[in-house]
């Protein structure tokens, strides 16, 4: 995501500022997860990260379901407005999310559509679900192109499914670790302009929404 956006930015200023340092850094902040890389032998966990304070291991759907369930309940017990920001949870659009839409269903007492580019479940909560575009079902890895997915690394092809083996191919952690952060500039970033474009209109409606106390 961070490379998209630095990668498109020039297409959406909004989601950059411009440091002290002069450089070109998010403007928001990104969820910090402790992750691990399959063909790593050791890798730097921060104990301090986000997802371990919060008791979420992972991205996963039930995982981000429970966060956004316990942030509804919790919030109730306090009176202040709010927070200065929006708080965006970007699902994938596939079975992996049922939870996290099944929460939505009870927050709203409606259905919100999957394609719909973003949904506003409550104060400053905001979940995104990773655009589908014509297809039944899309993670964030159907994003990039058809050219980058036929990469490989060691001779070994991307495969994401959940049965992959990973000892003959590269799943996601590979993708993130191995291609897309050691070479953010030969990727093809245009399948991720409606993903960018649904967080900077949930960050604009968040903008636009009067102040007021939980809801």
């Amino acid at each position: 995501m961070s490379n998209a956006i630095h990668q498109r930015k020039s297409d959406f200023p909004n989601l950059v500022r411009t440091n002290a340092e002069g450089k070109d850094v998010l403007s928001f902040q990104l969820f910090k997860y402790a992750r691990k890389h399959h063909r790593k032998s050791t890798i730097y966990l921060p104990n301090f990260s986000t997802a371990k304070i919060l008791g979420n291991a992972s991205g996963g759907g039930p995982n981000l379901a429970t966060l956004i369930s316990t942030y509804a309940s919790e919030r109730k017990k306090f009176r202040a407005e709010p927070g200065a920001h929006p708080v965006i949870v970007v699902v994938d659009n596939d079975d992996g999310s049922k939870q996290v839409f099944s929460v939505l269903n009870n927050l709203l007492k409606s259905k919100p559509s999957r394609d719909d580019p973003f949904v506003h479940a409550f104060g400053n909560l905001y979940v995104v679900p990773v655009p589908r575009l014509g297809r039944e079902q899309a993670s964030i890895e159907d994003l990039f192109s058809a050219e980058d997915k036929a990469r490989t690394i060691d001779n070994r092809s991307f495969d994401f499914s959940k049965d992959a083996d990973q000892l003959l191919t590269n799943g996601k952690a590979s993708l993130a670790f191995d291609y897309v952060a050691k070479h953010p500039t030969e990727i093809d970033w245009s399948g991720f302009s409606p993903l960018l474009q649904a967080l900077t209109d949930a960050i604009s409606h968040f903008s636009r929404r009067p102040s007021a106390g939980p809801t």
